[in-house]
């Protein structure tokens, strides 16, 4: 394919060449741990925008939970690479269209025609604001906040490390997401893996 313009990230990752290299590694058939210490919380048929899909890893499991899927990503090459996947899969499973793709850095986001307010049940990210600087991290979790349905759920999956500049224990997580104004729910169990933690916004702002 004819690679689109490079998108490096704050910590100076190449997500384009990442995208690429995840592909020539089978990625897209990944099958993540499933959902479900949250997915009790989201109603069937909910609108989930995955922020920072790269090539879509976790849409299966999306919308094998009955979800619509959303995926978004600064990365031209890896919104490429998935729109091209999961149309053929999409296809080939004989099942709805319910997974599209749409370009934005996080910051710019609410300009788009799509991402309007209070329009998503779940907002699901994976190990991506742990690679973001902390003042556009804020900026990027107020544009969450905007998108979310009162009552809707913000679900992220990021380390948990102290020493990361970018990140922290689990008590500076929920105090920076608190601090934008969602309320906390709860986070997996200290041994697992997965490091999510749920957080709700408020039925009134």
């Amino acid at each position: 394919m004819t690679r689109t313009p490079n998108f490096k990230g704050d910590d100076d990752i190449d997500w384009s060449e990442h995208a690429e290299q995840q592909i020539k590694l089978g990625m897209q058939d990944f099958q993540p741990k499933n959902l479900d210490y949250f997915a009790d919380l989201i109603p069937p048929e909910a609108l989930v925008l995955d922020f920072g899909c790269n090539i879509g890893r976790w849409a299966k499991a999306i919308v094998g939970n009955g979800w619509n899927y959303v995926g978004l990503d600064a990365s031209e090459t890896a919104l490429e690479l998935a729109h091209d996947y999961y149309t053929t899969y999409c296809l080939e499973k004989k099942i709805p269209q319910s997974i599209y793709f749409i370009h934005s850095n996080g910051l710019n986001m609410t300009e788009h025609d799509i991402l309007t307010k209070d329009s998503f049940d779940l907002i699901f990210t994976n190990a991506v604001l742990q690679h973001i600087h902390n003042v556009h991290k804020t900026r990027i979790l107020i544009n969450m906040f905007y998108l979310l349905k009162p009552g809707g759920h913000l679900v992220i999956q990021e380390v948990v490390d102290a020493k990361n500049i970018r990140a922290g224990d689990r008590s500076w997580w929920i105090n920076e997401i608190e601090d934008v104004g969602f309320s906390f729910l709860k986070h997996t169990e200290p041994n697992d893996t997965r490091n999510g933690f749920v957080f709700r916004k408020p039925l009134k702002e």
